[in-house]
């Protein structure tokens, strides 16, 4: 009989608040989400730091050759 009491009273503490866990989990990925995208601008902008870095060795390479 306790067993049965307690298996019930942890299914209601686990499911009492539904909605108040998937707000929890939805904000948690939310927040991935944007950190995620900041990265992206972060990686965009550091890659097109390093072509311009690379187009400008090339064309000291090229003007030295020539």
């Amino acid at each position: 009989m306790r067993l049965q009491r307690d298996v019930d009273v942890d299914e209601l503490t686990s499911s009492s608040r539904p909605h108040s866990n998937q707000l929890a989990v939805q904000r948690e990925l939310d927040s991935i989400k944007e950190r995620h995208q900041k990265q992206v601008v972060d990686l965009e902008q550091t890659i097109n730091g390093l072509r311009q870095q690379l187009l400008r060795l090339r064309a000291k390479e090229l003007g030295m050759c020539v």
